[in-house]
């Protein structure tokens, strides 16, 4: 893949059971294939994602965060704190697919995201002109088009090659990614730790550092026994 960054998308409960639920095992295939993260759909609030990103976090693997519409603030907040390259706004409920507006709340959107992280933000999710790219340019760090992508390449199946028909798209969109001077939402930083694995972290040290400090007392106590043991003697 070159320098490009692959991220894998697919449903959690599809792709865990091709590995019987060793996802371990799986991230470490997805990286050896060239692949730096996955958008899983589908996986489970609370222990479920946790794990999931605590064992991308070991791979060296991202964990996309899906922020979706009507997402109260505490959830956005515990995403915002499970990220570690960037964050998946998607614009509008309902199917993918690609759409001929976004909505007009978009803005509003974006901004309650963005006021819980400074990692990048992308919008997807109904994607399909350059003067929607732009739009989403200019509110965030990035657009998603990959239905709009794929609908091309199967209306024009049989008549030019795919990889025709992605740059001719490419190109075509790529006309409203430049931003406007006061875009807004724009990330300051790129990546970072995930909260949940800083913490895990922290405790693990601190346990280790109460077991060293246990041993070394215990260790104390045998000696001062034993030295004891060997006056009386």
């Amino acid at each position: 893949f070159g320098d490009c960054k692959v991220k894998l998308m697919g449903y959690y409960s599809s792709l865990v059971e091709e590995y019987n639920s060793d996802v371990d095992n799986m991230c470490q295939d997805a990286a050896m294939s060239g692949a730096n993260g996955f958008l899983m759909v589908g996986i489970e609030e609370g222990k479920q994602e946790l794990d999931f990103n605590s064992i991308c976090c070991k791979n060296n693997m991202s964990s996309i965060q899906l922020v979706r519409p009507g997402s109260s603030d505490r959830r956005i907040a515990d995403l915002a704190g499970m990220a570690s390259s960037f964050l998946y706004v998607v614009s509008s409920k309902g199917k993918t697919g690609a759409r001929n507006a976004l909505p007009k709340d978009l803005d509003d959107a974006v901004a309650r995201v963005r006021a819980k992280t400074d990692l990048p933000l992308v919008v997807g999710f109904g994607i399909s002109n350059p003067e929607m790219v732009k739009r989403v340019s200019n509110l965030s760090d990035g657009a998603v088009v990959g239905s709009f992508l794929t609908d091309c390449i199967i209306k024009n199946e049989g008549k030019v090659r795919d990889e025709d028909v992605i740059l001719q798209k490419i190109a075509h969109l790529h006309r409203g990614t430049i931003q406007d001077i006061g875009a807004k939402n724009q990330a300051s930083k790129l990546s970072q730790v995930p909260l949940h694995v800083k913490i895990n972290s922290y405790i693990n040290k601190s346990s280790m550092l109460r077991v060293r400090r246990c041993s070394s007392q215990l260790f104390r106590l045998a000696t001062i026994h034993e030295t004891v043991n060997a006056r009386a003697a």
